[in-house]
């Protein structure tokens, strides 16, 4: 299993992938407001979003 993690260039974290298999089995990713601070995370698990 890995992980990959893409931050913008503002350093912050905007995606997460977790791979197994050479597949994505997640990916999560966070929206920010104009301060910085994290209003959002969406998810994705094997297809299904939450």
């Amino acid at each position: 299993m890995a992980e990959t993690f893409t931050y913008d260039c503002e350093n912050r974290l905007v995606k997460t992938e977790t791979m197994a298999n050479s597949q994505v089995e997640s990916t999560s990713s966070y929206q920010y407001d104009s301060l910085g601070r994290r209003v959002g995370k969406q998810w994705e698990i094997k297809g299904k979003t939450d």
